[in-house]
């Protein structure tokens, strides 16, 4: 059932991608070409990828390779969702604020390989019949709440970097910190309970919406607004 519904779920998917592409040619928008192009070759790449899944027993490798895959997607999506309603001219912070998101950003991609990692060393393969890594989930659970603390004490330091402006970037970061709390707290949470599926559930799609809060930091950080757009900035993206 959760295949066929995972099978279905993709179509839908690559239908919209198939169409946001062609929406985005006909209004010329060639800034937005390659992101829309890039959603649509990943959801390909991931039909594939997931077949691949299935004919390996759900090995608990090609799970996390799919899943990686599937929250560069999300950040790719929210990168074009956010171009498509505010066009960038010129970068807006300065280079250490830059290179401290830059280091966020490599922090999380670790933090969710670590977590992907752990989950396929633990009890939820999703088949009685599926292997898992054979690592020691304890000592993984541990390095991936240490990245984890990294991540956030990151964040904080750029909270307080940009605690005197620029507003959009301060307020993205503080979202930042909302995700990554409350990740942590149903990471610790999930396993002081052992693994109950909800938890795990919980977690993952925690993990998509702080890969969304990441990218939204990352954009806001990056080229600027012009002057007429920063009032429509505020509002759509919403931070």
């Amino acid at each position: 059932v959760i295949e066929f519904a995972n099978r279905t779920l993709t179509g839908v998917i690559g239908l919209i991608a198939v169409l946001t592409l062609y929406a985005v040619w006909r209004l010329g928008r060639r800034d937005l070409l390659a992101s829309a192009l890039g959603v649509l070759l990943g959801i390909a790449g991931q039909a594939l990828l997931g077949g691949l899944t299935v004919l390996t027993g759900l090995n608990p490798w090609t799970v996390a390779l799919h899943f990686l895959v599937s929250m560069t997607l999300v950040a790719v999506a929210t990168r074009l969702h956010l171009r498509a309603r505010i066009p960038t001219v010129e970068r807006a912070t300065v280079a250490v604020t830059r290179w401290l998101i830059v280091a966020m950003a490599v922090n999380l991609a670790i933090v969710l390989a670590l977590g992907t990692v752990t989950t396929g060393s633990g009890p939820h393969s999703g088949d009685p019949e599926a292997g898992r890594t054979g690592m020691d989930v304890a000592v993984l659970s541990r390095i991936h709440a240490e990245s984890v603390y990294l991540l956030i004490a990151l964040t904080i330091g750029l909270i307080l970097l940009t605690r005197r402006g620029p507003v959009l970037v301060h307020r993205a970061a503080w979202w930042v910190l909302a995700a990554e709390v409350v990740q942590g707290l149903i990471g610790i949470t999930q396993y002081l309970t052992k693994l109950p599926v909800p938890l795990v559930e919980a977690h993952l799609f925690g993990a998509a919406l702080l890969v969304v809060a990441m990218s939204r930091l990352w954009y806001v950080a990056g080229p600027r607004p012009t002057a007429d757009q920063r009032s429509l900035q505020a509002s759509s993206v919403g931070l």
